[in-house]
């Protein structure tokens, strides 16, 4: 992440501003941390029995499904200016998929944890996860590299 969001300066040259890609590559890792720690945090719930298995099960679908999608783009991602259109398309596709899923308001709903601070810390990391991914888009599009 270091290396994506800072370009530090080497030998005499000055330093530089990382590209569009070095930045939409630093927010996809983020996607990626986020969502560990959603994964990681709702285990930790269940294991506390501040979550049913049912609702546990729900919530890990699409963290699962998340990373899936994640995974994908960062492959993806790391081939950005040679991409075909098939797979521009497939780019947004799967950032879309990452969204919706965020999005999924039985996901959200699902998770019910009586602590109402863990409750909107829990969806606000969801939600900071489809932030970031629309950001992703938006530097590519800006960057010139998806159309």
């Amino acid at each position: 992440l270091s290396a994506c969001a800072a370009i530090r300066q080497t030998g005499t040259e000055p330093p530089r501003a990382p590209t569009f890609l070095e930045r939409a590559l630093a927010l996809n890792l983020q996607i990626a941390d986020t969502n560990n720690y959603v994964t990681k945090g709702v285990i930790a719930a269940n294991k506390a029995a501040l979550l049913p298995d049912a609702v546990t099960g729900r919530v890990l679908t699409a963290t699962k499904k998340i990373a899936k999608a994640d995974t994908r783009v960062t492959e993806l991602l790391q081939k950005a200016s040679q991409l075909s259109p098939s797979e521009s398309t497939e780019l947004r596709a799967l950032v879309a998929e990452i969204r919706a899923t965020v999005s999924d308001t039985s996901v959200l709903t699902a998770l019910g944890i009586k602590n109402p601070n863990t409750q909107q810390t829990f969806q606000a990391e969801l939600q900071v996860i489809g932030a970031l991914a629309d950001a992703v888009i938006q530097l590519l599009e800006q960057g010139g590299i998806l159309r």
